[in-house]
This record gives C-alpha cells, structure tokens and sequence, in this order.
C-alpha cells in the first residue's frame, strides 16, 4: 500500500512539473528580456489589435531597456482564429517570435464553442510544439453585451497560460467610476483614445506580477509536456496561406499593384479576366478556402469542392476583403476546388487557405453533383420577402452575442399560439427585422412561409445576418451557428421537398451588421423554379 501511495505521488508530482505554472513561460521571457537578451513580440488578432499599437509597446521597451525589443503588430481587422489557423505561419512564426499576444475574443463570436476551442487549441499547440516555444498571452477585449470568454479561458486554464479579461476590468471601471461606454468607446467593440489608454495601462498591470523578482530563480526554459488536446477533433497544426499572385491560369491574371491598403494583407492577387473562365486549384488536406479581395467594382463566382458542395460569393459588397471555407474536415487526400466567376466583373483571389495534410476527417457531406456547367448556369429563385409572415422579437435579456435565445425554444417550435404578422410588401428577397422591430443586437425572430412543389431534392441559398436554424415540415433541415459571411453570402445546403405543400419555418438570431434574412431556391436541373414552386 505504502509503495503504490509513493507511485501515485510520484506521477501527481510529474504532471505538476509537466504542466507547471500559470506564466510559466511569461517569467521566462521576461527573465531573458531583464538579461539584456534580444526579445520579439507578436501581436495576432482582429481590428481591436491592429489599432491596439500591438498592446505592449512602448511599455515592454521601456521595462527592458538593455535589451533590443522588436515588436510587431500582426492585427487584420474582421478576422477570427478561424482565419488565425491559416496566418500564424506566415505573420507570427516567421517572425520567431518569443512573445505572442492572441486577442479573438470579439470577434470569434460567431463560433461555436467546439470551433472556438479547437482553433484557439490549434494555434497554442502549434506555437508551443516550436523548437523554441514562445510565452502566449491571451488578450480578451470587450464588447457593449460582453464578449465571448470562456472559451479563451478554458484554453488559458488548460495550458496554463496568462488570460487578460479586459470585459472584467472595464465593466468595473464604468460602474465604479460612472462613465459612460461611449467616453472610452467608439462603438459597441472598438475603444478610442482614451480607451486604448486604459487597456494598455491594465494588460501592462496584469503583466507585472510575471517580472522577475529579486531572489526568485527564472523558470527553466525547457518545455514542459503538453496536456491531452481539449478538442475532440483534430487539431489544425498546419494550416498554410498560399499565394495566388503567381499562378499561371487562362483567363486569369497576375495583379502584383494594390492599393496601400490591400498591401497591408495582400502581396498581390490573382485576378479573373474579360471573359471570365473557371479555375482549378489542387491542395492536398483536410481543410480548404479562400482569403479574397471585396471591391464595390468587384463581381461574383461560384464554387465547388470534389463536386460535392456549392458555394455562392458576392465580391462586391464593399471594399475590404473575405475568407470563406469551402471544405472543412475533408478527406486527407487531394482535393479539387472549382471556381466560376459570374460576369465581367473581375474576382480577385489571394490566398488558398489549405490546411490538414495528415489530420484524419470526418468526411465531406455529399451535395449533390456540382460541375462547371451548374456552376456557370443556374439561377436563383428567391422567396420575396412579402412570401412570409413573422413572429418576434423573444428573448433578449441576456447581454450576450450569440446570446441563449438561440437555442431556447419559444411559441413558434412549442404547441403554444403564435402570432404571426405578415411581412409588409416591400422589393427585393430580404427580410429586415431590425427595421421591422427596432432591435438590432438582442433577441431572436421567426418567418414562416409555404413551398408548393413537384417534389424532390433542391439546394437552399441561406441568407442571414446572422445565425438561423431552418425546418423543413417541422424537421430542422439547417442550422448556421458559425462564421457564414452574413446576408450577402448564401450558405448553399441541399434537401429535398415532398409533393405539395411545404411549411418551412425560420429561427433567426441579430448579427453584428444587421436582423435580416432571406431563402433562395434552385433545383437539380439547374432551371428556375417559378413555374413550379408557389409561395403563399
């Protein structure tokens, strides 16, 4: 008994070493910094980072004077760890960094909390299996109905990494103090002047704790074991951003001249000529996408992975750009991702996001058959907006994006009476709840209309702003839980409909740029379905 009490012992005592301290590998860096030893820091997050002047300079310059501090601001503002997967190669571990601050709690609200996790996880793993690890802080900024956080915490906890909620500290901040958010906010995400203030002033207070200490040895540098994944699927460890610019394809061009402010993401583009013509690119992997160039000039395309999905992008709904994947957890094999754009127009392509080259997958749903024909030929049907009638808004209460309403069940999925309202008749395929109720951030709302069909499979384009779940004669046929693209890029799901009427039933749940919502139809022959769907 003593002996196996003594084992026991001995194997808590390993995991305590393996898994050492929270900021471990903080008190490291810093102990080589306080040497006089040269130190990198990279800065990898959304827009909220990129004005963030990369959280600390100048004061991690000033702390270590003796040694030569660089210290690099790797922020893309409207992009997630679901795009971070892809960049950290490129904009972090080429720089050999020896500190990196990850900042995606605003905007990896869109993920599921399974999603969320895993590219966190993804990107730690990745930067901590280096030959030389570097220390990782996570930096959670706030939001006016409060960011998305414990995902982030649950990664810092498991790998013992210092977590910075900065949501705790300016929640407190404004009740204490009585200031008002727009003082030190200049919308409900991006702090101003006096905001950043505060946020450096806080993260540079969090971080001291971790500065080595007269008498206390430095931790030892060498890595200790990493803990079981949290994520039940693979991890992402090799995701890649491969330039387009230099592809030689008929039909399409080089564009090696952007504007200054594409050249802050964008080395060049491969651009779609006069007329446009399909593209092919083969990558071998498990996850497959594209980060792309959005012009108010631009056009639109289609695309398909193995012939097996369908894709619809609209390139011109602004200027900035867009990433979107086509495949995800994908056979790991080799995959062909067809490219149709639709007009004149030109598409411009940046990057192919290809990740996973050993992972094993789950396997590709099928969608049917996609070929250059459909993709060139078909045509959308849209629902009107008038087609439908609503019901809402419920819920609301919860400060929260995506807040629990999504997922509790009101009137319209109980056998409780609804009230529903129809949709004032208005052009366009579009349905506006924000204008319809007045509320924008909180809440959900429901649409309803009926299909009169022949019968048989067809492919829904839906379109929201910004999470939805869709029944089909009271089965759920659709549900978008994660990063979609918003109302402008249909997500393409086929199903199928039975002879004569068809309810379906919409649940939908505001986004960050809007309450809207929006069915699009197309069938297998690639012919419009006026002549044989009715709406009522």
């Amino acid at each position: 008994m003593r002996l196996f009490l003594l084992f026991l012992l001995a194997v808590f005592a390993f995991f305590q070493t393996a898994a050492g301290n929270t900021g471990d590998d903080l008190r490291a860096f810093f102990a080589r910094a306080a040497a006089g030893e040269p130190v990198t820091a990279v800065a990898l997050g959304g827009s909220i980072t990129q004005g963030g002047r990369a959280w600390v300079d100048p004061w991690l310059k000033e702390t270590f004077p003796k040694s030569r501090v660089s210290i690099f601001n790797a922020g893309i503002s409207g992009t997630g760890s679901h795009l971070g997967i892809f960049r950290i190669g490129r904009d972090v571990i080429a720089l050999q960094p020896d500190l990196v601050l990850i900042e995606y709690a605003v905007n990896d609200g869109g993920l599921s909390d399974e999603d969320a996790v895993r590219y966190l996880e993804s990107m730690v793993v990745r930067l901590k299996r280096l030959p030389r690890p570097p220390a990782i802080v996570f930096i959670e900024t706030a939001a006016r109905t409060g960011s998305i956080r414990h995902r982030h915490e649950k990664v810092a906890a498991h790998y013992n990494l210092v977590n910075i909620d900065l949501q705790v500290r300016l929640d407190e901040y404004l009740k204490t103090t009585g200031t008002p958010w727009e003082k030190l906010m200049s919308d409900d995400v991006h702090p101003n002047a006096a905001g950043y203030r505060l946020y450096w002033d806080w993260i540079a207070e969090a971080l001291t704790p971790y500065l080595p200490q007269d008498g206390v040895p430095a931790p030892a540098p060498t890595p200790a074991p990493l803990p079981k994944p949290l994520s039940a699927k693979p991890l992402i460890l090799d995701g890649k951003m491969i330039p387009l610019s230099g592809l030689s394809a008929p039909g399409w061009k080089e564009e090696s001249t952007l504007s200054t402010w594409y050249d802050r993401v964008f080395l060049g583009t491969l651009a779609s000529s006069r007329p446009p013509a399909p593209l092919e690119l083969h990558a071998h992997g498990t996850e497959l996408g594209l980060f792309y160039i959005l012009d108010r000039t631009a056009g639109s395309f289609r695309a398909s992975v193995d012939g097996r999905t369908f894709a619809h992008v609209n390139c011109d709904i602004r200027n900035g750009y867009g990433y979107q994947p086509f495949g995800k957890e994908l056979e790991p094999r080799l995959h062909k991702l067809l490219i149709r754009p639709l007009s004149d127009q030109p598409v411009k392509l940046g990057y192919l996001l290809v990740a996973g080259d050993t992972a094993a997958a789950a396997g590709l749903a099928p969608q049917g058959p996609v070929n250059d024909e459909l993709l060139a030929n078909f045509k959308w049907t849209p629902v009107p907006a008038s087609g439908w009638q609503w019901a809402g808004p419920f819920g609301g209460e919860t400060l929260a994006w995506p807040s629990p309403d999504f997922q509790t069940r009101f009137a319209p999925e109980t056998t409780e009476e609804t009230e529903w309202k129809a949709v004032p008749p208005t052009e366009g395929e579009t349905i506006d709840f924000g204008k319809l109720t007045g509320r924008h951030d909180r809440g959900v709302c429901y649409a309803r209309t009926t299909l009169k069909s022949k019968g048989g499979k067809i492919l829904l384009g839906v379109k929201a702003d910004y999470f939805v779940k869709l029944w089909i004669n009271g089965k759920l046929a659709v549900t978008l839980d994660g990063p979609h693209g918003g109302a402008s890029h249909p997500v393409c799901v086929r199903t199928e409909l039975k002879p004569g009427d068809n309810e379906i039933v919409a649940k939908i749940h505001s986004g960050s740029q809007g309450f809207s919502f929006g069915l699009l139809l197309e069938d297998d022959l690639a012919q419009t379905l006026s002549d044989e769907v009715v709406f009522q």
